[in-house]
């Protein structure tokens, strides 16, 4: 995956699980024009913070065109286009101020406000790669293997969450309940991890 990935392993992280939402949207019979993805974004120093519970986080939008999804060269183009775009106009820490004033706001009013730009929902999944968990003990044991487990965000019910640990790649599938049929969730992994080393996928679900 790294000599795929080259200098740009978050963006092909990012493209695999939107390949898998979207696999997941065309075996039943629709096919979405274009992909609104979330993702989180430390504040932390790049040496990273060693608290354990709790984050720092921003959020940017990334939107990802059909015909760029499923081309590995214009979707990392297309993604750093936008990565570039954000940093230049700042809009990482304008969303700082814009998350700052919605945890105020009451439920109904987040959700009619969030919904404007595109009428619909908020995002297509969630995705994160918050990169290496450096836990090595806890409450006096060393730890073998560490991820993160994050509840469900709602919309979308769909999120991709990577980690590493040990050198090792890990990835959680997360969805609400009722959203996948038992053999879709179960096809997933498999499916990502064919996306990830460029592999065939396994037939989808119909």
């Amino acid at each position: 995956m790294r000599q795929r990935a080259r200098l740009a392993e978050s963006s092909l992280l990012l493209i695999a699980a939107t390949r898998l939402a979207d696999r997941a949207l065309v075996a039943r019979g629709f096919a979405p024009p274009h992909h609104v993805i979330p993702l989180p974004l430390s504040l932390d120093p790049k040496a990273g913070s060693r608290r354990l519970f709790g984050n720092h986080l921003t959020m940017v939008l990334l939107s990802l065109g059909r015909d760029e999804l499923h081309d590995d060269a214009r979707a990392v183009a297309r993604l750093a286009e936008q990565q570039r775009a954000m940093v230049r106009d700042r809009l990482d820490l304008a969303m700082v101020a814009a998350l700052d004033l919605a945890r105020w706001l009451p439920g109904p009013v987040y959700r009619w406000l969030g919904d404007q730009p595109f009428q619909g929902e908020l995002a297509s999944l969630i995705v994160s790669n918050p990169g290496a968990v450096t836990v090595e003990r806890f409450a006096g044991l060393p730890v073998r293997s560490a991820y993160p487990l994050p509840a469900v965000v709602s919309p979308p019910g769909f999120q991709v969450i990577f980690s590493r640990f040990g050198g090792r790649l890990s990835a959680s599938i997360v969805h609400g309940d009722g959203l996948l049929r038992p053999d879709e969730a179960a096809a997933m992994p498999a499916a990502l991890r064919a996306e990830l080393l460029g592999e065939p996928g396994p037939a989808a679900a119909v």
